[in-house]
């Protein structure tokens, strides 16, 4: 049953955020694709700033597996819903899918397609998991996913332009504090 369920959450959100078939540009394609990368990547700082996730660090450097990763606080990546209650669980998976989900609201803003079938593969499984562990049925797993989806778009479109202003610090810098980021959004809300 959990099985069937969990398939059946994470090919319906797939199948309707599936690829529009953009090309990608043939010259440039190493910056277009740091460009990409970072912005995926300050679009999960934006949301975790957002919902109140402390992070320490953002890179773009590649890693085992990945081209970039936020690194969440110790604290702030621990679900523990046996020693949570109800509503604090629910806060948890809603804040931190939101915010697993946000980086491929960024691609696809930058991009105009998703990539839950590349890269974007561990963030969509990050927030299945977590919505599975408190949904009582498919059905309610995927009206979940489809609403932190909805909440994840959301926080990219109003925070679009920071993003970008971000993505091109973050190419510069390859990787960034939390202080940094920060100090980076202080300085961006003062420009004219």
């Amino acid at each position: 049953m959990e099985k069937k369920m969990k398939d059946n959450v994470t090919e319906k959100f797939m199948l309707s955020e599936s690829s529009q078939g953009q090309s990608l540009p043939r010259r440039g394609f190493k910056a277009y694709l740091q460009r990409k990368v970072a912005t995926h990547e300050m679009s999960h700082c934006l949301s975790a700033i957002d919902r109140g996730i402390p992070f320490t660090t953002v890179t773009i450097k590649p890693g085992s597996g990945d081209l970039g990763h936020v690194a969440l606080s110790k604290k702030a990546s621990v679900f523990s819903p046996s020693k949570m209650t109800p509503a604090a669980a629910r806060t948890f998976v809603k804040n931190h899918s939101v915010t697993a989900l946000a980086g491929n609201a960024g691609t696809l803003r930058f991009m105009g397609k998703s990539e839950w079938e590349s890269g974007a593969s561990a963030d969509l499984e990050v927030a299945r998991s977590l919505i599975l562990a408190v949904a009582e049925s498919t059905g309610v797993g995927e009206a979940m996913m489809a609403a932190y989806w909805k909440q994840a778009q959301d926080i990219v479109n109003r925070d679009w332009e920071l993003i970008r202003i971000l993505a091109e610090s973050l190419m510069q810098h390859q990787t960034m504090s939390d202080e940094q980021v920060r100090r980076e959004i202080a300085e961006a809300k003062r420009r004219p």
